[in-house]
Formats: C-alpha cells, structure tokens, sequence
C-alpha cells in the first residue's frame, strides 16, 4: 500500500496550472483501479503512475494539464452522475474492456467527446459508427497486412504459408494471412502437415520449396500460435538453411516469439520479423530515461501497462494541445513514434471514428541483436 499512497499522493500535486490565463488540456481517465478493495489493480496503477510522468513531462514543455481520474469500481451508472463526472473534458481515456465503454459512448456522443480505448483490441468495433472513438491497439488483422506488407517489401523469391488447421482459432489465422497475402497481390504456396511427421519430412518440404537445382531464397511465413507446430517449422526451416545451403527469411505473429520450445538461435539465423502492437526498444535513449525517472519515483521497473500509460498520454496531451478544436479534423495527420506504441490513426468511415495502423516491426539479425523497424507506409 505504500505504492499506493505514493501514487495517490502525486496525483494531488502533480497537476496545478503552471499559467492560470493559458488554455489547457483536460483529460479523464477511467480505470478499475478498485482502489477501495484489499487488493487494487497493480496493472492499472501502473498505467497511472505512467501517465504521471507523461503530465509531468508535458507539463514542463510549457502544456497546462488538468487531470480528473475515475475509478471503474466507485462509477455510478447514474446518467446524470456520470454525466456530471466527465463533462469538460478534451479526452476520456477508458475504460478498459469494451463492454465497460458502452456507458460512456452515449456521452461522448453527446458532448462530442473524444475517448479512447487504451488496452483490448475488441473494442475496435466501437469504431465502426462512433466518430469520437479511438482504438489503440493494433487489431490481429492490422497486424497481418502489416507483415505481409514488410515481406512484399524485402526482395523477390517464393513464398511458403505454413499453416495448422487444427481448431477454429488457428483456421481464423490462416485465412488472415490468406487474405492478406491475396490482397497484396503476392502469390504464394500453402503448406500443411501433422507434427508428427515434422521430424521425417525435410527432404519432402525442400523438394516442395526448391524444387529445381537452382537455390531460391525461401520466405516463409507461418501462419499458427500453436506451439508444437510453429516450433516444428522453425526447426525445418534451420535445417533447410544449415544443411542445405537455402537462404530462409521467416516472418511469423508475435506470439511465436514467447514459445520456448523455439531455440531463439534459430530465429536469428533465420531473421524473423514480427509484426507487433507493442515492443520497447531499451536501447533508445528517451527509454532509459523513462526507466531511471520511473525507477526513482517508484522504486520498482515500467511495467507494459506503465508504458502503455505514458505513451497515450504524451499523445493525446501534445495533439490535442497543439490541434485544438481542429483535433477531429487533422488527428490523421499526426503520427508519432513513442516509447511501446507507434501510433497513426486512420478513421474508419464517414461516420465511424479512429483506429491505430501503425505496429512495431521486429527483425531478429544474425549478431543476435534486434533491430526496431518503423515504417510510415503503415
């Protein structure tokens, strides 16, 4: 509880107008901190204490800020109580899940609010008739096209879909990057196999990939979370390259990363490049000092979810003090690289709202470092 009170505390200092006259950017945000109960959220403390040091920052750059924080577990569903809560407000941050945002969008509505959907990627079908919504994180599809974008994009050679049609979520997968590819217009070959025979078909998987005697260089792309199989397609694949001489670029989900039946040798070997929402590169500078200052201040490591709160609240501070009124109407014109998120928004349709298409590219390099990859065609 220490933790606790520390944050608390800075929140009824943080935030005093450093020009009274000067306009400022007013933001709420809503939180199932459940604060009142024996054990509140770490995770959402956590976001909190990142979005302090985001004021803070912004603060010091000259932004006024006022700050109204809601926890979920005390909001009363009262319309009028409600209302009162979060009228004269710039941005509504929260809350979390997407059923929990049906209470509010009807205000937003009304006061022509912008609000936010910081952390669940099912949200994003709020975005869909609501010109005030605005998802942040990347959704699974966003995340495909994006990877089938950075594949189209280095070099020529076939390109192998590996894929494991066991169950209705990996089937959904496959026909994500099915379409993808399709719609990018890049032709590729589909193959599947039993794990079982993972270990006995190399020899069959080279002839089907590099038939001829000339050595293609291979880009393969698998499309499936399921452990045993993606593990079993990189270990083909680093057999291919290491006994074969084939020159494999892997392209993979996110998830993949994680497996740890998956030797990471491999991945450097074979340069795999990901797709992902969110990826801290600890090598930038600005991190580090984000680190130290939070290390500091808390006594205790960024967690994601402190990152996630410091970069939404750098962005949505800084455009909306430098936009203004015009927010709504240029807010696509105003991407921004930040600590875990890169961000651009793009809105859905005439009547729909915003969502973020940019992700992190990932590349795993043969020095057994990896490399951060931003784009801006994404």
């Amino acid at each position: 509880m220490k933790r606790l009170r520390l944050i608390l505390c800075i929140a009824l200092c943080a935030f005093i107008f450093t020009d009274a006259g000067a306009r400022s950017v007013k933001v709420a945000l809503i939180l199932p901190f459940n604060v009142a109960s024996g054990s509140p959220s770490v995770n959402y403390l956590d976001f909190y204490a990142g979005s302090l040091l985001a004021i803070e920052n912004q603060q010091n750059a000259g932004v006024n800020v006022r700050l109204t924080v809601i926890d979920l577990a005390d909001m009363d569903e009262d319309d009028s109580i409600l209302d009162e809560k979060l009228f004269d407000n710039d941005v509504i941050i929260g809350p979390v899940r997407a059923g929990e945002m049906y209470l509010i969008q009807r205000i937003c509505k009304i006061f022509g609010t912008p609000f936010v959907s910081p952390l669940d990627p099912a949200a994003e079908d709020l975005a869909t008739d609501n010109p005030y919504f605005f998802q942040i994180p990347t959704s699974p599809k966003r995340q495909a096209v994006n990877l089938v974008a950075r594949l189209k994009a280095e070099g020529e050679g076939p390109v192998t879909l590996f894929c494991n049609p066991v169950s209705p979520e990996e089937e959904q997968l496959e026909a994500r990057y099915e379409m993808a590819l399709t719609e990018a217009g890049v032709p590729f070959r589909k193959i599947s196999y039993e794990v079982l025979r993972g270990r006995l078909i190399t020899e069959e998987l080279r002839a089907q990939m590099n038939p001829g005697e000339e050595i293609l260089p291979q880009r393969v792309l698998i499309a499936s979370e399921d452990e045993a199989f993606a593990s079993d397609v990189v270990r083909n694949m680093n057999l291919l390259s290491s006994l074969y001489g084939i020159p494999v670029t892997l392209y993979a989900p996110n998830r993949l990363r994680a497996f740890e039946t998956i030797d990471a040798d491999n991945l450097y070997k074979l340069g795999l490049r990901v797709s992902t929402p969110y990826y801290v590169d600890y090598t930038n500078e600005e991190t580090r000092n984000f680190i130290l200052k939070y290390r500091a201040l808390y006594n205790t490591e960024p967690s994601q979810y402190a990152f996630q709160g410091y970069d939404i609240l750098t962005y949505f501070i800084a455009t909306l003090n430098d936009l203004g009124s015009a927010f709504l109407d240029f807010v696509e014109y105003y991407p921004m690289d930040l600590l875990q998120n890169s961000i651009r928004f793009v809105r859905t349709n005439e009547e729909g709202g915003y969502v973020n298409v940019h992700t992190r590219d990932i590349e795993y390099r043969p020095d057994n470092t990896v490399k951060v990859v931003i784009d801006p065609s994404h």
